[in-house]
């Protein structure tokens, strides 16, 4: 559900009439944003912990790799898209010149990371993948703050 409600933001983010309505584009914005990163939370940081992607897999007996390999690859480009061209419309919305104020709406769009961390509970198998998960997601955040910057506009 939350890959269609991504796809759905970024298409009405794209349309002429969102784009000329301030309170339309920041809703879109944020159901992009809080999507994507609910995503981004889920694969691949718990993907391989006991939860709903574990019980998935299970049930169908299939290896976690055959979600966690695909799936990351859509949540990427998923936030390099978002992160890379959505913020800056975000940004165009401000009158502010200041960079604090829009590095501070960029950094709220992490938010959902935190319940990553939150939720996380030691992995009964594959307890390395799990660890390099999670500081491989650490290492994209990274990468997303400097991406997005609103100094880059």
């Amino acid at each position: 559900m939350t890959t269609i409600l991504f796809f759905l933001a970024l298409f009405f983010l794209g349309r002429k009439w969102v784009k000329s309505r301030c309170f339309a584009t920041i809703f879109f914005f944020w159901l992009g944003a809080i999507n994507v990163m609910e995503m981004f939370t889920y694969l691949p940081n718990r993907a391989f912990i006991d939860g709903d992607i574990t019980e998935f897999y299970d049930g169908f007996g299939i290896s976690p790799f055959w979600i966690v390999i695909p799936g990351t690859m859509l949540v990427l480009w998923g936030l390099h898209r978002f992160y890379s061209k959505e913020t800056h419309k975000l940004y165009a919305l401000f009158r502010s010149k200041s960079y604090g104020i829009k590095r501070f709406l960029l950094y709220l769009t992490f938010w959902p990371l935190t319940m990553t961390f939150v939720y996380w509970v030691m992995p009964k198998q594959y307890i390395a993948l799990s660890f390099l998960a999670n500081i491989i997601s650490i290492l994209i955040v990274i990468y997303l703050a400097i991406l997005a910057d609103p100094s880059k506009e």
